[in-house]
């Protein structure tokens, strides 16, 4: 047997062992959930005359649809997402250069510049 032989013969029964534990973990998991599975519900409950919600959730319901609302009306974002690029640099960041640019830079071999 040579080396190639040796090895494709190696990554084969690599192969096949992954896939059969990946089998039985699949066959595992289903065994599981049909063991676990939430038992069905016997017989359907009579629906509600009216559908729509209780009177708490009715009224949060209302207040979270009135916010929204409000939120939309008074339009808080804006049309103009790259206007602080038109602008340049802010201060921090200007600031934050000249510190650079005045601390000593040590060289790559480890000597300041």
């Amino acid at each position: 047997m040579t080396l190639i032989q040796q090895g494709l013969l190696i990554s084969l029964l690599g192969l096949l062992l992954t896939f059969l534990a990946l089998g039985i973990l699949i066959l595992t998991i289903i065994i599981l959930q049909r063991l676990f599975s939430p038992a069905p519900a016997s017989s359907p409950t009579e629906e509600p005359d009216d559908p729509g919600l209780s009177g708490g959730e009715g009224e949060l319901a209302a207040v979270i649809a009135a916010a929204l609302l409000l939120l939309r009306t008074q339009d808080r974002h804006s049309a103009a997402l790259g206007s602080t690029l038109e602008h340049g640099p802010g201060r921090w960041w200007q600031r934050g250069q000249t510190l650079l640019s005045s601390t000593p830079q040590a060289d790559t071999n480890g000597r300041d510049r």
